[in-house]
Formats: structure tokens, sequence, C-alpha cells
């Protein structure tokens, strides 16, 4: 049968229906990103989060050279220093453009690190950091 041939009653069933199970498609989604987010899985898009790598199984591991600049970035947050000055700094010292906003998001993400990375976290920051970069 045609939708169209159907009664305005049934016509709004369908578009429940149809509505019902597009969010429970969405929420399944996201119960499985959430599962790989716990894992440590790369979940996709066009590179994996700054200071991080994707290994052959997927799993992200992290990028000696660019968790240094993140644990720069914190140390210079620990002084006080705000996000646009951090940007400036490390802009200055990489010769990469970082822009005061991802400075903020990298530092609010860095301190929401998954408790399965606890380990990972301990050894980059017992790592020792370069003095120039940090001595601001």
């Amino acid at each position: 049968m045609n939708i169209l041939s159907y009664s305005s009653k049934n016509k709004i069933i369908v578009v429940v229906l149809s509505l019902i199970s597009t969010g429970s498609a969405a929420i399944m989604v996201s119960g499985i990103k959430q599962r790989m987010i716990k894992e440590n899985k790369y979940t996709g898009g066009f590179r994996p989060k700054f200071g991080y790598d994707v290994d052959d199984n997927g799993y992200l591991v992290p990028c000696e050279k660019e968790q240094s600049i993140i644990r720069s970035m914190k140390i210079l947050r620990k002084k006080g220093n705000s996000y646009k000055k951090i940007a400036e700094v490390v802009t200055k010292s990489t010769r990469k453009k970082f822009a005061q906003s991802w400075v903020f998001n990298i530092l609010k993400r860095e301190n929401k690190i998954p408790p399965n990375e606890a380990i990972i976290r301990h050894n980059i920051c017992n790592v020792e950091l370069q003095p120039s970069i940090c001595d601001v």
C-alpha cells in the first residue's frame, strides 16, 4: 500500500513510528560511540584528536611530539597564563598557528581523560619538559 492511500490517523502513526525508529537508531549509534571512547578507540573524523595517533587496530596512542606541546600548555595554564597568552607562546615556539579556542578545547579535553588512560597519562606526564617553552 502507498502512504498516500492511508487515512490521516494512519499517516500520523507511520510518521511517529518512523521518528521512533530513527531515534532508537541514533541512541544505538551513540551507545556504540560511547563504548569506543571508553575503549580508547578512534571514533572517526578528519584526523585523530590533537596529541594522539591511531595504531593499526584503531586505538588512539599518544603522539609524543604533540603531547609535549599539551604538557607545556598545562604548565603555562597552571602558572596562571591566559588561553590567549598560551596560544601566542605555543604558536611562537612551534611555528604552527594555535587559536585561543583550540588551546581551551585541548586543555578541557585533557582534563577529562577516561580512566583507562590513567597509565598512559602517568607515563606521558613524567617525561622531561622542554624548558624553553615553559619559561614564561
